[in-house]
Formats: C-alpha cells, sequence, structure tokens
C-alpha cells in the first residue's frame, strides 16, 4: 500500500487526519476499524508558530471525500494482466486468419475446375476487336465488329 495523499500536518493541528492510499500490489487487502497501517513521525518546533488562524481538523469523515475518491482503481499489476490477456487475444486472431487463408486457398482451388470456364472468359480482354475491308470495288471503309466476321465467298468472272 502507497500512501498517496501527499501527508503533512501543519504546527497546531487538531482532530482526525485523513489520508488515501492506493494498493499497488497484485492482491486485494483488507483493513478493519483501528488496524494501525502508518507509522506517524511527530517533530517538536524551536519555536512558537506565527500563525493567529490554526486549522480546525475532522471530527469525522465526510461523505464528499468519500465520493470525491470512489470508483475503479487499476494496479499496475492488473494493467499488466490485462495487456497480456489481450496480447493472447490478438495471437488468437492472428491464428485464425492464418487458418482462414488456408482454408479458402484450399477451397478456391478445389472449386477451381468447376468454373474455369467461367473464370477464363471473365478474364479476357473485352478489347477483341475486328477488321474486315471489302473486296468489292467501293470506297475503303472499316467495319468494326466485336464479332469476328468473316468475307463471304466472291463470284469468279
Amino acid at each position: 500500500m502507497v500512501n498517496i495523499s501527499g501527508f503533512h500536518v501543519d504546527p497546531g493541528y487538531s482532530g482526525k487526519l485523513l489520508f488515501s492510499v492506493f494498493n499497488a500490489g497484485p492482491s486485494p487487502i483488507h483493513l478493519k476499524r483501528g488496524e494501525q497501517i502508518f507509522p506517524i513521525w511527530l517533530a517538536d518546533l524551536a519555536e512558537e508558530i506565527s500563525r493567529k488562524q490554526i486549522k480546525k481538523g475532522y471530527l469525522d469523515l465526510p461523505s464528499k471525500n468519500i465520493n470525491q475518491i470512489s470508483g475503479k482503481f487499476t494496479t499496475a499489476y492488473q494493467v499488466e494482466k490485462h495487456i497480456e490477456e489481450l496480447r493472447e487475444e490478438i495471437n488468437d486472431l492472428k491464428a485464425f486468419k492464418t487458418h482462414a487463408v488456408i482454408v479458402l486457398t484450399v477451397a478456391a482451388a478445389l472449386l477451381f475446375p468447376f468454373f474455369k470456364d467461367s473464370i477464363t472468359k471473365a478474364f479476357q480482354s473485352p478489347n477483341a476487336i475486328t477488321s474486315v475491308q471489302p473486296t468489292n470495288s467501293a470506297p475503303s471503309t472499316n467495319i468494326v465488329s466485336p464479332m469476328p466476321v468473316t468475307n463471304p465467298p466472291t463470284k469468279s468472272p
């Protein structure tokens, strides 16, 4: 347990002392009322304090002080443990990804023969254009057709 309240008591203070502690260890610590958990060191002053007004301390523990420190706190040990769990999950996801790629590759290899013709046609060039010259004496023009065109047979004179 670590004292995180920056503990200091002014000379002349009277009342209950409030302090905050943080469990920086790996396991919970249970405290019971009245249990001695911290030593306190008192020092004698060499002379009287010059301050006229002395702060009065707490007679009980105000709920506003408790509400300010309530909530979930995480120790460094808990953060390290959580990071290790996340690393394991990431490794599991990487292994799943590798297995998925292998399964999909094998499935594609097994199914390729069934869809080979469709796949081959899908990847053929759609720009297969044929140019045909007519055989008569009309002016020369290019006929563009997406399908191959054959010349009709010509009559011999």
